[in-house]
């Protein structure tokens, strides 16, 4: 981990800002994205403000957190202006007061008998507080202060990262995005509750609830949480209560030990391609990580990050957070099936704008021996959208808000790219055979075959003994033995050998 240094900024607030408090978003040098700042009221010019973990990226563009000290000054206005401006406005009172009695007089003194009856029938005032007057130029000051010109994207670029390669941030609209910032900012601080400046429904809150917990592993916030919301008289939320599964003190710590693993992963893998960065991010969680639905962190980045065990949506959010830090768009969907009922995470992976798709849980869930010889199937590793829509249906909140990207191409599907996909209708004996060969002749070996067929990989599946002894072994390789078959849904069987 980096060792930590202190930044340092200057900010200057109005003094409508300084006497009643306010959020400003300031971005120091070297700071990797800007810091939403809650400023209590009665600041003053000298103040130093104290404002720990803040993401900032070294020389080298590894992340890590910082202190950093905020010193306070007051704007101060200009009087002199103001007093140049009320000298003008007293010569040109002069001016017309001059030409009004020169010119309008006549006109003038005919009605002043009418208005002098209708004024000595009004109530005269017998003192004037000017301290109860308004002063306008800190009305406005105040107003300003409550006016935010920042579109949604504006706002999301400051506060989220890697926002231009989260999808499902850039298909909300402009008052949504807004409001889901809003969200962000306070639960990224870890405050209680935030108060949204744009109108939106209840279902619309739920929605961005939603899309906050897949799109941003950052947060480790839990699926299972709960919120709380007030609304106004025409039924649109104003605010927003949040409960988070961890301390304050524990989410800093958390995040940072995340970040870490993050940061160290990043630089290990400079100079690969996008497809080895990928396939290195799959194999370090499932090789770090078991798959586990009961612990406290299951549900969270920081569970397969971290404490090495999650289930499949802390395990889908890991994979996402690590493919954005190495610059790849990645998603995580969710959805549900006929035979789970407490539903299922996965990713969606761009190559060129290209979604392809990705369930890494059914490789992190294999045993510690098989996971000792590699025996992962990648049977899933950008595969076509229907591997899994074919077996699960994307949660309403997501299908019926957006258009999810997809593809039924298996151009870089893991056992097309490997030489193990079997087209429909092709012999594979040969295919199964060379495999084996392969895995002797290094004592042993994971072998995998994985159909694009129904029909063929049920043959497969239910002949393999028969198949398998028309294997013509070598006097060197005749004492192989078979430890295991694995199979999937997705067509896929692999067998240990070993001799």
């Amino acid at each position: 981990m980096n060792e930590k240094s202190f930044l340092e900024f200057n900010l200057t607030l109005t003094k409508a800002e300084a006497k009643h408090g306010c959020t400003k978003y300031i971005k120091p040098e070297h700071a990797a994205r800007s810091v939403a700042l809650s400023l209590r009221p009665g600041l003053r010019s000298g103040d130093v403000l104290q404002i720990d973990n803040v993401p900032v990226l070294d020389p080298y563009g590894a992340l890590y957190t910082a202190s950093m000290l905020v010193t306070i000054s007051i704007e101060r206005k200009n009087h002199a202006k103001a007093f140049l401006a009320v000298i003008i406005v007293i010569a040109a009172a002069v001016v017309i007061g001059f030409c009004a009695s020169r010119y309008a007089k006549p006109l003038i003194d005919s009605a002043v008998s009418t208005v002098d009856s209708t004024i000595s029938s009004l109530p005269i005032p017998t003192e004037l507080n000017i301290e109860d007057i308004p002063v306008v130029g800190d009305i406005v000051e105040e107003q300003a202060e409550q006016t935010d010109d920042r579109s949604g994207a504006e706002f999301a670029s400051e506060i989220i990262p890697y926002f231009s390669s989260r999808w499902l941030l850039n298909h909300l609209d402009d008052r949504l995005l807004y409001n889901l910032c809003t969200m962000y900012s306070a639960v990224y601080s870890h405050e209680d509750s935030c108060t949204f400046s744009k109108d939106m429904t209840a279902d619309e809150l739920s929605m961005l609830n939603h899309i906050m917990f897949v799109e941003c592993p950052e947060l480790l916030l839990d699926s299972t949480r709960h919120y709380t919301y007030s609304v106004d008289i025409s039924g649109n939320v104003i605010s927003t209560t949040f409960e988070y599964s961890y301390t304050q003190e524990e989410y800093f710590s958390n995040r940072e030990a995340c970040m870490d693993v993050i940061n160290e992963l990043v630089s290990s893998l400079s100079g690969l391609s996008d497809y080895d960065k990928e396939l290195a991010v799959y194999k370090y969680i499932c090789d770090n990580c078991t798959y586990d639905s009961v612990s406290s962190d299951c549900g969270s980045a920081y569970g397969a990050l971290v404490a090495g065990a999650a289930k499949c949506d802390g395990l889908s959010l890991a994979f996402k957070w690590c493919c954005e830090a190495l610059g790849m768009t990645c998603l995580m969907v969710d959805g549900y099936g006929g035979n789970d009922p407490v539903g299922h995470a996965w990713n969606l992976v761009s190559f060129d704008g290209t979604f392809y798709t990705v369930n890494i849980t059914d490789d992190s869930s294999i045993t510690e021996l098989q996971k000792s010889y590699g025996a992962y199937s990648y049977s899933v590793f950008n595969a076509p959208a229907s591997y899994m829509t074919d077996l699960y249906t994307v949660s309403d909140i997501i299908s019926d808000n957006f258009s999810l990207p997809s593809t039924e191409s298996t151009e870089l599907l893991y056992s097309y790219v490997n030489g193990f996909y079997v087209p429909s209708g092709t012999y594979y004996d040969e295919t199964l055979y060379s495999r084996m060969r392969d895995a002797l002749a290094n004592g042993g070996g994971y072998v995998r075959i994985q159909f694009e067929s129904d029909d063929d990989y049920s043959y497969f599946k239910n002949n393999i003994d028969s198949i398998l002894s028309g294997y013509q072994a070598t006097p060197d390789e005749a004492s192989y033995q078979i430890s295991c078959y694995t199979y999937d849904s997705y067509r896929f069987m692999g067998l240990l050998f070993y001799r």
